[in-house]
C-alpha cells in the first residue's frame, strides 16, 4: 500500500511538474511580448526626441541669425552715413540735370 502511494505522489508530482513547465511557457510567451514592445516604445522615444533636438537647434540658429541682423550702434552710423550719401547723390544729379539744362537753353 505504501508502494502504491509513493506511485501516485510521483505520478501527481508528474502532472504538476508538467502543468508547471506549461504554465512557465504560457507565461513567457507574453513576457517575450511585453519585452519586444518596451523595445518598440523605446525605439519610438528616440525618434520623438531627435525632432525636439532639432527643433531646439533650430531655434538657437534662428535666435543666432536674429542677433546677427539686429544692427549694431556702429551699424546704425554707417547706415546714416549710406542714406545721406545717398541723398547726396540725389541732390548731384538734380544739379547736374539743371545745369545741362541750363547749359541747352544758353
Amino acid at each position: 500500500m505504501r508502494k502504491a502511494h509513493i506511485e501516485k505522489l510521483k505520478a501527481e508530482n508528474g502532472k504538476l511538474k508538467a502543468e508547471n513547465e506549461k504554465l512557465k511557457g504560457d507565461y513567457e510567451k507574453p513576457k517575450a511580448e511585453i519585452e519586444k514592445l518596451k523595445a518598440e516604445i523605446e525605439k519610438l522615444k528616440a525618434e520623438i526626441e531627435k525632432p525636439k533636438a532639432d527643433n531646439e537647434k533650430l531655434k538657437a540658429e534662428i535666435e543666432k541669425l536674429k542677433a546677427n541682423l539686429k544692427l549694431k550702434p556702429k551699424d546704425k552710423g554707417l547706415k546714416a552715413q549710406i542714406e545721406k550719401l545717398k541723398a547726396d547723390q540725389e541732390k548731384m544729379m538734380r544739379y547736374n540735370e539743371a545745369l545741362s539744362e541750363v547749359s541747352k537753353s544758353g
